[in-house]
């Protein structure tokens, strides 16, 4: 039996030979749809926006070199950035 969860391309095409193998199945970026995996993952969302709030390093970061290692700008300022690019922000004064 083989179980593929990614493939590339993503979707595999009509003709593809793996689509005509008996014992394998392929599906769409759900291998790890579990109740706990899912709920394991919200946990680590809110803990990295806790964390990024904070302007501490997040438990998974992507692009380490932008991990709060130095902020690119504070609060003030992106709001002004945002303002400037007509971005209504009175939900949030």
């Amino acid at each position: 039996m083989l179980a593929l969860d990614v493939t590339d391309p993503e979707p595999l095409p009509a003709d593809h030979p793996l689509l005509d193998v008996e014992n394998c199945l392929i599906v769409p970026h759900i291998g790890s749809y579990t109740d706990r995996t899912r709920y394991d993952m919200s946990i680590l969302t809110a803990d990295n926006i806790i964390a990024g709030v904070h302007k501490k390093p997040l438990k998974t970061c992507v692009n380490e070199e932008v991990n709060y290692k130095k902020p690119q700008m504070d609060v003030e300022s992106a709001l002004e950035e945002l303002k400037k690019a007509g971005v209504d922000l009175t939900d949030f004064d």
